[in-house]
């Protein structure tokens, strides 16, 4: 597998990732889990996900189980919100009363959470009116 820099973070990032829009929808916890494996296997170490990925975060949440145990260290996980979902309703740009700092904390909160990870490097997709 073929890694490059991610800007300069100083983590190296695999060539090819995988999505994870199907993971909580076509693929149930088992076949999250073996993909994530199958990935990390050959050397894929980037994973991108989002809040709205699955039902309600299920994406987050699989993924986070996937990854339990596992030395984290070595996987660049990506997630990212913006949009609606449901009755989370957690989009920055939705409600211009609301403080944008409050509504990215509480989004990288949940998606940490979900994730089973302590870590965030970057919040991007602010403001895209």
């Amino acid at each position: 597998m073929e890694y490059r820099n991610l800007g300069s973070t100083g983590l190296k990032v695999s060539l090819v990732g995988i999505g994870c829009t199907n993971f909580g929808r076509q693929c149930d916890i088992a076949a999250t889990a073996a993909l994530v494996k199958a990935a990390l296997g050959v050397g894929i170490n980037f994973i991108d996900t989002a809040d709205v990925c699955g039902p309600s975060g299920l994406s987050e949440a699989y993924l986070g189980q996937a990854t339990a145990g596992l030395d984290r260290s070595r996987i660049v996980i990506a997630s990212k919100f913006a949009n609606r979902m449901g009755d989370r309703a957690t989009a920055a740009m939705s409600d211009s009363n609301f403080d944008v700092v409050e509504k990215v904390a509480a989004n990288a909160s949940v998606s940490a959470w979900q994730l089973n990870s302590d870590k965030m490097i970057d919040v991007n997709k602010l403001s895209q009116r």
